[in-house]
């Protein structure tokens, strides 16, 4: 399996879901905010949202809201882990 980088592995899961939700016209919007005590990365889009009743696990191991074929439900975890371990940050959805 090739390697992907972090944007590499977030455009392909944004592309899965703009073709899941059958949306032509895609758009991502990326805010950033800073002030004397954080800094914040907000990212939206168009292609259909977390549902209500599965947000909360959507960074736990092994949860995905894929096919089989399609997901493994690590990425969005090992990336949690990842930027907890070594920049500090929460993650709040």
């Amino acid at each position: 399996m090739p390697q992907m980088n972090g944007f590499e592995v977030a455009k392909q899961v944004y592309k899965d879901e703009f073709i899941d939700n059958s949306i032509s016209e895609r758009k991502i919007e990326i805010k950033i905010f800073s002030d004397n005590h954080s800094k914040t990365i907000e990212v939206s889009d168009n292609a259909g949202g977390i549902p209500e009743n599965i947000i909360e696990n959507i960074f736990n191991a092994n949860f995905t809201t894929k096919n089989e074929d399609k997901g493994t439900g690590i990425g969005l975890y090992l990336s949690n882990q990842i930027a907890t371990k070594y920049i500090s940050y929460r993650v709040e959805s």
